[in-house]
């Protein structure tokens, strides 16, 4: 990564300023809602990955799944885990690559936000990712990947 992009993930407290127009409540809601709808039950655990403040970690943990979170940043961890203590919810926040990575426990559901998949270059990084994704869910769990659509990024024309 280079040292503007270092720089930039490392000021947490304005990333999260800055992207607090998402409704993450409802955002969560949604991928609950879908996981008991096609798994049949509710999930107990979730997995923010590229999960910058955790805004959504710890907004699930305060619905009551045990929620984790991945980011690369070790400030976006730090400040992860002051704002979940501030919250009083506990969440568990591993600093790593979101294309190498092994949680103690497999989760029920995983997501990754905010196009943060951008950030997977190569086919190759996106084959180690699904991969460590796969390794990290227990076998009837469901991954949500929120990603622009092509026309959004290549000006192919209206939806």
């Amino acid at each position: 990564m280079t040292q503007n992009h270092n720089n930039f993930y490392s000021k947490a407290k304005y990333y999260d300023v800055a992207f607090n127009f998402k409704n993450v409540i409802e955002e969560n809601q949604t991928v609950l809602d879908v996981f008991e709808r096609v798994i049949g039950k509710k999930a107990t655990s979730f997995l923010d990955i590229a999960a910058g403040p955790a805004t959504n970690a710890v907004q699930m943990a305060q619905r009551g799944p045990q929620a984790s979170a991945l980011d690369y940043s070790p400030e976006m961890v730090s400040y992860g885990l002051e704002k979940a203590k501030q919250t009083k919810v506990e969440i568990s926040y591993l600093q790593g690559d979101m294309r190498y990575f092994e949680l103690p426990s497999p989760v029920d559901l995983a997501a990754i936000f905010m196009d943060s998949t951008s950030y997977l270059l190569t086919n190759d990084d996106v084959i180690n990712h699904l991969n460590a994704v796969a390794k990290a869910l227990k076998k009837d769990g469901l991954y949500f990947l929120e990603m622009s659509h092509p026309r959004d990024v290549f000006s192919m024309g209206t939806r």
